[in-house]
């Protein structure tokens, strides 16, 4: 079922599909938010992507061609490419519902302890492993992001934890399907020396931290664009 060259992209097709259909379904209608979506998206692409294709380059990771379709853009797979839409889409899309419908929030009083905290583990986990790169550049870029959050206390920041920890389900079925959960060989695979090797089950810990900065910067713009919207309607 699963050792098919088109694994890779059915399963951005499933990640992509729920959030995709109930977009126009009320209160959320999420399909004004598109828009929105796709630019914050890109924002986080301009670093992301180069990051991707460098590490690629490098050998940090590498894409099991066993389980895409084949097609290349700059030594990324197109699968590669959909997954910097896709999941975004997906996770601004339950940050949204969240939003709407649900009204447990996370106490002010917890947010600076969390961030403060998840930033001085972060650096002082890139300043240990400094000799492994990928450990190195996500928890150093998470650890700026996290203390940044600490300091300017944006409004949607508990709304981003709350969302970030409830993603924790899917991150673990769509990363760990990629890391080679379920198929003999890993769709994507990690050079052993340039990561700590603390995995949770198939993925290395370090994905864990990409995703919170990557979410991280798709939200951080997304609520921008909001913020300018609703001022310009005013």
């Amino acid at each position: 079922m699963f050792e098919t060259h088109r694994l890779y992209l059915v399963l951005m097709i499933f990640s992509l599909l729920g959030p995709l259909l109930y977009s126009f379904k009320r209160p959320v209608y999420f399909v004004n938010r598109w828009k929105d979506v796709v630019v914050a998206s890109l924002a986080m692409m301009a670093i992301f992507v180069p990051w991707d294709i460098a590490f690629t380059a490098k050998g940090v990771w590498y894409f099991n061609h066993d389980y895409t379709i084949g097609m290349d853009v700059w030594h990324l797979p197109l699968e590669e490419w959909m997954f910097f839409l896709v999941i975004p889409f997906a996770c601004v899309f339950v940050y949204e519902v969240m939003n709407h419908m649900v009204r447990i929030n996370i106490r002010e009083a917890v947010l600076p302890f969390f961030y403060v905290t998840y930033g001085l583990i972060t650096f002082i986990l890139s300043f240990v492993f400094h000799d492994q790169v990928y450990t190195l550049v996500a928890c150093g870029l998470a650890a700026a992001l996290s203390l940044t959050a600490a300091f300017l206390k944006p409004s949607w920041s508990g709304k981003f934890l709350r969302m970030y920890i409830v993603i924790w389900i899917p991150f673990l079925i769509v990363n760990g399907i990629l890391t080679g959960a379920v198929t003999k060989n890993p769709v994507v695979g990690y050079n052993a020396q340039e990561i700590i090797g603390l995995r949770i089950h198939t993925i290395p810990v370090e994905d864990s931290i990409y995703n919170f900065s990557m979410l991280f910067i798709v939200v951080a713009v997304y609520e921008y664009l909001k913020s300018r919207r609703l001022k310009n309607t005013l």
